[in-house]
């Protein structure tokens, strides 16, 4: 992996029952320590292996698929639609914890970030970048997604909350749960690789750069725990880090995706 990250206590992807039940703070409350210390800092170095041709990663994004103007608005709509009602999934549960005086700490980076890339894509799509607003509509989705996986594998072992069904039984992880996990793991480890190249040899601007950075390096940060956590054992944490992983990495191509589909140009 090639992002170097320092993850600091608020921003702890791992499992932590007193983290779970910490009574009467907020649920969307920052660390007092300050946004600074939430943000996983990046540093590019070397890669290893054969560089990535540019062919690999704008292929796709620079071919005129023929779609009409029309059909990409309702595309690109759709997706905004898509991004605006997973984060009233999200702020449905979070109220119900916020009853419940329990909250999820180290989420508050990944929710500010789906908002944000919800926004752009509501500016974009203001001013008729459609193909623009959809990819920041995917990247809020993705990062919705991330919030999600880290509310379920906490929450999974909270047996404060209460709950309208029995818990599911012990299993053992068997082949086709480790080839999952695997197989996430390989498509982050991917995509995160084409992100580098693109941060190393693209023409990105300066914001758009720092923003496919900070994401980035979130994706990196759970694929270093899915890795580790897999190594112990094939388990439902481990599967649920390596698709926080694979939605992490997507979430920051997506951004990446969004300067060259709008502007059709190739570095």
């Amino acid at each position: 992996m090639w992002f170097a990250t320092t993850p600091v206590e608020n921003a702890s992807l791992a499992r932590s029952e007193s983290n779970v039940c910490k009574q009467g703070e907020g649920v969307l409350e920052h660390d007092k320590a300050g946004s600074n210390s939430e943000t996983l800092e990046l540093s590019v170095t070397e890669t290893d292996g054969t560089p990535l041709q540019p062919a690999s990663y704008f292929h796709s994004l620079l071919r005129d698929d023929g779609k009409g103007a029309e059909l990409l608005r309702n595309d690109s709509a759709r997706s905004i639609g898509c991004a605006y009602d997973s984060l009233h999934r999200i702020q449905a549960i979070l109220a119900y914890l916020h009853i419940m005086k329990r909250r999820v700490p180290g989420i508050s980076q990944f929710l500010d970030e789906a908002k944000h890339t919800y926004e752009q894509a509501h500016g974009r799509f203001a001013v008729n970048d459609f193909a623009g607003a959809k990819e920041f509509a995917e990247a809020s989705g993705s990062l919705s997604r991330v919030v999600e996986i880290v509310m379920a594998r906490t929450l999974r072992w909270d047996d404060g909350l209460p709950s309208s069904v029995p818990p599911p039984p012990e299993h053992s992880g068997g082949t086709i749960a480790a080839e999952h996990i695997e197989e996430n793991l390989s498509q982050a480890e991917t995509v995160l690789s084409r992100i580098q190249w693109v941060l190393e040899n693209g023409t990105l601007p300066s914001e758009d750069r720092a923003q496919v950075r900070k994401i980035a390096s979130w994706g990196d940060a759970f694929c270093k725990q899915a890795q580790h956590t897999y190594r112990d054992a094939v388990s439902e944490d481990a599967a649920q880090l390596a698709q926080a992983a694979l939605a992490g990495a997507s979430s920051a191509e997506h951004v990446c995706r969004k300067w060259y589909v709008s502007h059709r140009v190739q570095p």
